[in-house]
């Protein structure tokens, strides 16, 4: 970790979402730090510079400049995986990323 980050990336995942994957710009974060090897015998490394969960966020406001924000995405995640379920519904239908539930955007129009 360099002393100053201006990017935070709280769900870091496998940093897919990162051309360089070792931008010193960025703090890179996620819940799991593990390694498995995929179907095809190639490894897939979650190792992010610090544990963190998105959800709960251990930085006061104005930490960084700009956040980036690319959850996982998860098809089967229960109930509790509501962030994901209502977005993608509000996405599909308004063509817009919105974080309210689908009810809340449809009373919204």
């Amino acid at each position: 970790m360099s002393a100053y980050q201006p990017v935070l990336d709280p769900a870091c995942g496998g940093r897919m979402f990162w051309f360089d994957k070792s931008d010193d710009r960025v703090l890179f974060g996620d819940v799991r730090d593990e390694s498995w090897e995929l179907c095809d015998g190639r490894r897939f490394d979650v190792k992010p510079d610090m544990l963190m969960d998105y959800r709960d966020l251990p930085f006061p406001d104005g930490t960084f400049r700009m956040v980036v924000l690319d959850p996982p995405h998860l098809r089967n995640a229960g109930k509790r995986a509501t962030w994901r379920r209502n977005t993608v519904a509000s996405t599909k239908r308004r063509g817009k990323l919105t974080s309210r539930p689908c009810s809340a955007s449809a009373s919204a129009s």
